[in-house]
């Protein structure tokens, strides 16, 4: 079995899954899953919050024996490497790819172990110049014990320093917000936490901006003279800023859902700090997803006109040009005992998709068609177009690649509730 972290946000039917390979979005069976992953493997999965489940159904099979003594096998090592045929539709979806500083780690106390082990040998060898370096030893030794009780006694300070800024900015209380900032630029801290003190202070009042409705309550040109203040270069307040958003973009996601006050807070925010789209793409895409979402499932299905024969009882909602393809191994080679698969995606069949009120309907140079009561479950990566249908009976997924892949999947998914 396995546990794997994945973060998941809703928009109406439709779950959204962030990762760093891209964004994905499904929809199906609430809390646990039956499935069958793209290998064909079936699999069991549930979820608690973002801490996911996932186990494979069935495995290999056993080693075989003879005489009570158990065959020893050669273990073979392959590793598959997939490979853009560049067959699905291109997407304007991307992830955000820029390097930013990370906030400086809470400074660990100094080991003194190692300067006490020297002294003690050099003291046991018992001359004139290992005892000279045994005196040294113990004297940073010493220096370092009191080094680390100063970065305590600092360490304390700052903890209570920053949860009265909190509570100040809170409380909307400028006047407090001020003395207690005053308070920290004063502070002589040890040169050991004072990078990660001054970042996680800007850390703390920008995160806690995110959560007080007075958008005045510190202004664009106050923030820039606080970096100035704490002594931060311009580009650590970049990355500070980028990295509170993130923070702050996933904690309103929490709920699984964004609706649209939320979405005009979140972007609020953006503006408030200032930040350039390049830095924060993903996460302004992915608004833009689920907001499309949201508004798809909040209307309702209308019919339209097509030139093709379907049933009378069919209305068709949707119609696009799509491909449905497949994975497949496109070569492999061998490399000191290691095997390795490129794979890639391999177009089936191609030519229009129609979303009707019972299926979905390929037609091409034949048909093609999937009824929607047996879809089980949805998943979408709008970073590549994709589009995996579970099939109740199918050993895999359905693989559909058209342009607007979020859209498609979010009527898919409006469809199958309408049945």
């Amino acid at each position: 079995m396995g546990l794997f972290f994945r973060k998941s946000f809703k928009a109406g039917p439709i779950r959204l899954n962030l990762s760093k390979s891209g964004i994905g979005v499904s929809a199906g069976v609430k809390g646990a899953r039956v499935g069958v992953s793209s290998k064909g493997k079936g699999y069991v999965s549930g979820s608690a919050g973002p801490l996911r489940y996932r186990k494979t159904i069935g495995g290999g099979k056993g080693t075989a024996t003879s005489q009570g003594t158990q065959r020893r096998s050669t273990r073979k090592i392959t590793k598959e490497v997939f490979v853009d045929t560049k067959v699905t539709y291109s997407s304007d979806v991307k992830t955000t790819d820029v390097n930013i500083e990370k906030i400086p780690p809470m400074p660990e106390k100094f080991s003194m172990k190692r300067f006490y082990a020297l002294g003690f040998l050099g003291l046991i060898m018992a001359n004139p110049v290992t005892i000279l370096a045994s005196i040294v030893f113990f004297i940073i030794a010493i220096k370092r014990t009191k080094q680390n009780s100063k970065l305590k006694k600092d360490k304390d300070i700052a903890k209570e320093l920053h949860e009265k800024l909190v509570n100040a900015i809170g409380n909307t209380n400028k006047e407090e917000f001020e003395n207690i900032f005053s308070e920290i630029i004063s502070l002589k801290a040890h040169p050991k936490l004072e990078d990660y003190f001054n970042s996680f202070t800007l850390h703390s009042i920008l995160y806690c901006l995110s959560e007080i409705e007075d958008e005045n309550f510190i202004t664009k040109d106050e923030l820039n003279n606080i970096k100035n203040k704490l002594g931060l270069s311009d580009e650590r307040y970049r990355s500070i800023k980028v990295i509170t958003f993130r923070s702050m973009f996933d904690d309103f996601l929490k709920d699984y859902e964004l609706d649209e006050e939320e979405e005009q807070s979140i972007r609020r925010l953006i503006s408030l700090l200032d930040l350039s789209e390049r830095d924060i793409r993903s996460e302004l895409k992915t608004i833009e997803v689920m907001s499309q979402i949201r508004k798809e499932a909040e209307s309702n299905l209308e019919p339209i006109e097509v030139d093709v024969n379907i049933q009378k009882s069919e209305d068709c909602y949707y119609s696009t040009k799509a491909k449905i393809i497949k994975e497949k191994k496109i070569s492999q080679q061998t490399v000191e005992g290691v095997t390795y698969k490129k794979i890639g995606h391999v177009v089936e069949k191609k030519g229009t998709a129609y979303l009707t009120n019972k299926r979905i309907l390929l037609v091409g140079s034949g048909t093609y068609s999937t009824k929607l009561n047996k879809i089980l479950d949805v998943l979408v990566t709008p970073e590549n177009n994709i589009i995996e249908l579970i099939i109740d009976g199918r050993k895999s997924p359905l693989i559909y690649t058209t342009p607007e892949s979020t859209l498609f999947a979010a009527k898919i998914q409006k469809a199958i509730e309408e049945i």
